[in-house]
């Protein structure tokens, strides 16, 4: 006591006062936090009667569609697609490449030589991208062209549904079991009657040889396509090389190889079908361009590479903005999973899926991002995470945070027919046939679902 008298006595009256008020103002606000904490709740019950709540509900369910693309471009995309399988979900599905080829360089080299072969190099994507069963033979057919060519519109792009006439007696055809981790490059040994054509060009001095337009006009390109009964869509690099193999004579004799190579990337396309007679999605691409779940069993259908891609929407969150005492939305996260026994080893998912924005025409928009750690915007592509036990906590995720602020904030947006598509990534998009099969909430095991945390005051 002594000390403290002592002390108040150095001390100027001013500081004391000042001394005092910061003690006061200290005990008012710890009083008006106490009286204002944040509640926590899950649905709508609430741990407290608190003034302030943050609350986290999943009631705004979302919508879902499959929506039916007619045409995409699939040219200059770098893949040469070649298989096909058949789908429970999807149908029969089909994939040919068509391409040109462009002669050597021409040199006076083919004095004293003789024809040996000609052969297909295929080499495989790194990465390879298949889809279907690996362990069953792949059919490939190489065909000679009949057509040259040329875009419809004499444009720069071809489509998916883009095909050109060629001759039906195949040049080469193989049979194959590849193995994606192992086989980097397939053979295909094609008509001794066009390579001894071609090596004769090159004897001679062709000039059909020697000029890249005049060979052209002579060899239009080629188509790779597949049998009725493949399981499998192969996609390979598009480095492919057509080769001569020819001996050469003198005081030794030597083997000896020529390359026809691919030209014109963007004559380099593929063509895709799909029969979906007995599908849930049947309809689509003939009497309908946009099916609603309740039309194919409370699921969605995502394979962009058929035309197929699911379209999600929220129509209803909206009310939000009519919930009890509803001050702020905090957080938005839409998990999608996919309807259980609907993917296996065959038909896996794909690693990545983003969402894009979407309006009443189904075009696709720009990616939904979030801010990365180092302040940029990132596209998502939704941290997939697979249940390898039973499926059933297999899903995506994706931050629909400042989406839904969007929606919330604008009135003249139209929240039903305004949504995102959920696909691949671009190149993906064209050429992978990973799919996935979402459903509802009406779905008893795995369905989409939209967790959205928001600030409430109590009066």
């Amino acid at each position: 006591m002594p000390r403290l008298v002592k002390l108040s006595l150095l001390m100027p009256i001013d500081f004391m006062k000042k001394i005092y008020y910061l003690f006061f103002l200290v005990a008012i606000i710890a009083v008006e936090t106490a009286c204002n904490k944040t509640d926590i709740a899950f649905g709508n019950v609430y741990l407290d009667n608190g003034a302030t709540q943050i609350i986290r509900v999943d009631t705004f369910s979302p919508k879902i569609s499959t929506i039916f693309t007619d045409s995409f471009i699939t040219s200059g995309r770098g893949v040469t697609l070649v298989g096909g399988y058949t789908d429970p979900y999807f149908g029969k599905i089909q994939a040919q490449t068509f391409l040109e080829i462009a002669p050597p360089s021409y040199s006076d080299t083919y004095q004293y030589t003789s024809y040996d072969s000609l052969t297909l190099i295929l080499k495989l994507k790194k990465g390879t991208n298949y889809y279907g069963d690996s362990t069953q033979k792949l059919h490939i057919d190489v065909n000679k062209l009949t057509d040259n060519i040329v875009p419809w519109d004499n444009g720069s792009y071809l489509y998916n549904i883009d095909k050109f006439n060629y001759n039906t007696t195949a040049l080469g055809s193989t049979d194959v079991i590849v193995r994606p981790t192992f086989t980097d490059t397939i053979a295909i040994r094609l008509s001794d009657v066009l390579g001894q054509q071609l090596f004769g060009m090159l004897q001679r001095g062709s000039d059909t040889i020697k000029t890249a337009s005049v060979f052209l006009d002579y060899f239009k390109g080629l188509r790779l396509g597949g049998g009725t009964n493949n399981q499998m869509i192969l996609g390979l690099a598009d480095s492919l090389t057509m080769r001569i193999n020819y001996k050469k004579y003198g005081v030794v004799t030597t083997d000896m190889k020529v390359e026809f190579t691919l030209s014109n990337n963007q004559h380099h396309f593929t063509n895709v079908t799909a029969d979906r007679t007995g599908t849930p999605i049947a309809a689509l691409g003939t009497s309908l361009h946009e099916m609603d779940n309740a039309l194919t069993g409370n699921a969605a259908f995502s394979q962009p590479s058929t035309g197929i891609t699911a379209k999600i929407t929220f129509p209803s969150i909206r009310d939000l903005l009519g919930t009890p005492n509803y001050v702020k939305l905090l957080s938005a996260v839409l998990i999608i999973r996919p309807k259980t026994s609907t993917f296996s080893t065959f038909y896996y998912l794909p690693s990545q899926m983003r969402l894009a924005g979407t309006n009443i025409l189904n075009q696709l928009g720009s990616n939904l991002t979030v801010i990365s750690s180092n302040g940029t915007p990132s596209v998502q592509y939704g941290n997939l995470i697979i249940d390898n036990i039973n499926g059933e906590n297999t899903y995506y995720s994706y931050d629909v945070t400042a989406y839904l602020k969007a929606l919330l904030s604008d009135p003249s947006i139209n929240i039903t027919n305004n949504g995102v598509l959920f696909a691949p990534p671009s190149g993906p998009y064209e050429t992978q046939f990973s799919r996935v099969v979402l459903a509802n909430k009406n779905n008893a095991t795995n369905s989409i679902s939209l967790q959205i945390t928001y600030a409430a005051i109590q009066p």
